[in-house]
């Protein structure tokens, strides 16, 4: 995640990815795909404004890099299989993506919404990953035309906290206590965040055996 200075002001560009379990590669894979997309964005955001098209073509910009990382690794593109979240916050809007499971959440005059639902294949243990062929059809960008409060991006190992799983609303109980550290722990004291950020996620409810791998990128009020 970083801000970005564009033609039109700065921007935050937030991309997450979480390796598949089961691909031997999934972690070489996250990391082409978060690094693809920061790179990509960092180039294109100078020429021009934020749009639905660049989000689509930043998307085939990842895949391309992931094809070519599977031909460095000598490995099926399957073993790099990861999905992909992304968020982009200009003065004017912010424009979310995804493709896969995790969680997209944002915050608008203290309402927090989830704009995209996590994606879910033939059974819920299984989902869609943005090397697959044919990820850019299933790929879901949103422009949401306002200014985001807060903002987080969370992997699937988090997302059943952070969402209700009978209806994906947000969980409040979850959420709000994360995005109240980020406000009320200043910018200069990052030790004291990571102490408070750990003692949120390693609560005992938390720690179930078993648990998929946890990323979670948070913000607040970027660009105000």
């Amino acid at each position: 995640m970083t801000v970005v200075e564009t033609r039109d002001g700065p921007a935050l560009v937030a991309y997450l990815s979480d390796g598949a379990g089961g691909a031997g590669l999934g972690g070489v894979g996250a990391r082409v795909a978060v690094n693809s997309a920061m790179a990509f964005m960092r180039r294109s955001l100078i020429y021009q404004p934020m749009s639905v098209g660049l989000a689509y073509a930043c998307a085939e910009e990842v895949r391309n890099h992931l094809v070519q990382a599977a031909v460095w690794q000598g490995a099926a593109l399957l073993h790099l299989s990861c999905t992909w979240l992304g968020a982009v916050v200009t003065n004017r809007s912010v424009f979310v993506m995804q493709i896969g499971d995790g969680a997209i959440v944002v915050g608008e005059n203290g309402r927090l919404r989830v704009p995209i639902q996590p994606m879910r294949g033939v059974s819920t243990a299984t989902t869609a990953f943005i090397g697959d062929r044919g990820a850019l059809v299933r790929l879901v960008v949103k422009d949401l035309g306002f200014v985001p409060d807060c903002l987080a991006l969370l992997s699937d190992g988090l997302q059943d906290y952070a969402l209700e799983p009978a209806t994906g609303y947000p969980r409040l109980d979850f959420l709000v206590p994360l995005f109240t550290m980020l406000e009320q722990v200043p910018d200069s004291s990052d030790h004291g965040r990571d102490a408070v950020l750990n003692a949120l996620l390693r609560r005992p409810e938390l720690d179930r055996p078993g648990s998929d791998d946890r990323s979670l990128l948070l913000a607040c009020n970027a660009l105000c």
